[in-house]
């Protein structure tokens, strides 16, 4: 089977897919792993065993890119291909048009929603899926209700974490790599730059902290909106708070391992990955309310608004209310430093024992069997030894 992304750039659906990739190619399933337009720095992390392609498309209409996308898959003998964003999933629909005596099967995968999405083109994009995956319940509803998705056809992945990528041991050399004074407090937060995330509502957030004079903040993402990182850029800069801005990291885990605290401030997630990030490194976090994985820690009982630091794994607050982060954000840094490390183990057990991508990799291959079965009999998704 191949995973199919635009770019190997970091990202939320992209490292998603490199992971998958990786733990399928570990349980000695033949796997490739396909960037249609160009790599990234997430090539560094793809297992040597994940049969990485890049087409190099320059552009929709880039014919050539486009051909050997089809050359590759129409050679590799790949049985199914696996989507994991909007115009991967409407190249796969194409691709899959023009190799009618050996198309390969369609699997969808949708980790961010509709949103700026034409209903017409994701239509299309869906119409042709065998299984189509859902990081959320709500995905879900929208694939039936928007986009016309047979209900029998979608099934609920929630985001998954990879402990093996996270460490229990604190990297020390942090602070020397981005020059952070000694005694700070450092802050993490992995986001996109784009107005959804909500770093400004940050800024403002930080400008009302009283301690954060003693505090130095890591914002981690990738250049998406420029517009949007500049207002970040003049936001942090005016209220007078030591910052750094680190575009388009492959390192994320090293740099969680080295921070004391992770905060998110977007208005809307499906996930959030990053959450599960903050905890698989050992972080408190305050995050808004949003987001399957946070409906799934509270139903564990692991976050609640009056539920005690010594009860949680972190803090959540309301979308977009600026004083419901800053609160959050306040408990964490008056905490001792004890405190915040006893809430940062919890998290992390919750995460090993809740959120492990193993479960999720033995999802997607009951549904990989399944969808041969159906195709083809009692087929079995192919093994590496007998390529």
């Amino acid at each position: 089977m191949a995973h199919l992304v635009d770019t190997l750039r970091p990202g939320g659906a992209e490292g998603v897919a490199v992971k998958y990739a990786n733990r399928l190619a570990k349980q000695g399933i033949e796997v490739h792993l396909v960037a249609s337009r160009y790599g990234g720095s997430l090539e560094a992390f793809v297992a040597p065993r994940v049969r990485l392609f890049i087409a190099g498309r320059k552009s929709v209409f880039d014919i050539a890119g486009f051909a050997r996308l089809l050359k590759y898959l129409k050679e590799s003998g790949i049985q199914i291909v696996h989507s994991h964003n909007s115009s991967s999933a409407l190249l796969s629909r194409v691709l899959n048009c023009l190799l009618p005596r050996r198309a390969p099967c369609l699997v969808t995968h949708d980790h961010h929603g509709p949103a700026n999405r034409q209903k017409w083109k994701m239509r299309l994009c869906f119409a042709g899926t065998k299984c189509h995956f859902v990081v959320s319940d709500t995905l879900g509803n929208w694939a039936r209700d928007l986009y016309g998705v047979d209900t029998r056809k979608i099934r609920l992945l929630p985001n998954a974490v990879d402990l093996e990528e996270f460490p229990e041991k604190r990297n020390e050399t942090l602070r020397a790599a981005y020059a952070i004074p000694k005694g700070s407090l450092v802050l993490a937060c992995v986001a996109n730059f784009r107005p959804e995330k909500e770093h400004l509502l940050l800024a403002k957030a930080l400008s009302r902290l009283p301690e954060r004079g003693r505090i130095t903040t890591l914002l981690v993402g990738q250049k998406i909106n420029p517009r949007h990182l500049q207002a970040v850029e003049a936001a942090f800069s005016s209220c007078g708070h030591d910052y750094r801005i680190l575009l388009d990291c492959s390192n994320v885990s090293e740099i969680l391992r080295g921070s004391d605290i992770g905060i998110l401030t977007s208005s809307v997630e499906s996930g959030p990955v990053a959450v599960l990030e903050y905890m698989a490194a050992g972080l408190p976090f305050v995050a808004p309310d949003v987001g399957m994985c946070i409906d799934m820690l509270k139903g564990l009982g692991a976050l609640h608004p009056l539920r005690p630091l010594a009860e949680s794994c972190g803090t959540i607050f309301p979308a977009s209310q600026l004083d419901g982060c800053l609160k959050g954000l306040s408990l964490l840094v008056k905490a001792a430093a004890d405190e915040r490390k006893n809430v940062g183990r919890r998290g992390r057990a919750l995460v090993a024992k809740h959120f492990a991508v193993e479960s999720r990799v033995e999802n997607i291959m009951v549904e990989y069997q399944n969808i041969l079965r159906r195709v083809s009999g009692d087929v079995q998704p192919n093994k590496e030894k007998k390529r």
